[in-house]
């Protein structure tokens, strides 16, 4: 397990009169060491996460939360401050952001490992949930293709460099959502690349 500096609230919250902008699709706010994402989960239902960089295992005081967090993201646009007031304290969890370092082998014996057990993601690409379907499509795949003696191998061999690649790229989408300095770079080299290269 790698920490990646950061921890992350989340929360879900009815909220009926929010702005259609945030109705139909994911929006995440990137501040000066901290991000902020809302999403809508149903019809008034929006789910939204919090992140700031933090030693690992820290704990909050009950009863404290939101109004930390509305200190911490007071810059933010209003939208992000009326979500958190309209969270529930008992919906709003705490966890740091963790990765695996990654593995030589996935597989011992009659044993393989899939998804965030072998190649977990800190969600900074939301891809967790997405490699663990694509490796039971290709651990399927080869089981019926290759020889069994090998299926770990050669299944191992044709994921490893995506999936190490989307760990290496998450970390680092992070650590860019969370630069003290050079932020007014970062905001410009986003804003002027093809979105077609960000999806």
């Amino acid at each position: 397990m790698r920490y990646s500096g950061q921890t992350c609230w989340r929360g879900v919250c009815d909220y009926k009169d929010i702005s259609n902008k945030y109705q139909y699709r994911g929006i995440e706010m990137w501040g000066k060491q901290v991000r902020f994402g809302i999403t809508k989960i149903e019809e008034h239902r929006f789910y939204w996460f919090a992140v700031i960089l933090s030693p690992q295992n820290q704990k909050d005081i009950p009863g404290n939360i939101k109004e930390e967090l509305s200190k911490i993201f007071i810059d933010f646009h209003p939208v992000v401050g009326k979500l958190i007031h309209k969270t529930q304290e008992e919906n709003i969890v705490r966890s740091d952001l963790n990765d695996i370092k990654p593995m030589s082998h996935w597989y011992r014996d009659n044993i393989c490992l899939l998804g965030d057990a072998a190649h977990a993601t800190t969600p900074n690409m939301g891809q967790g949930g997405a490699q663990a379907i694509e490796d039971a499509y290709f651990l399927a795949h080869t089981i019926t293709n290759e020889k069994p003696t090998n299926v770990f191998k050669i299944f191992q061999r044709k994921r490893s460099k995506k999936v190490n690649l989307i760990v290496r790229q998450s970390r680092l989408m992070g650590k860019m959502g969370h630069l003290k300095y050079l932020v007014r770079l970062r905001n410009f080299i986003l804003k002027v690349i093809p979105q077609s290269m960000l999806k």
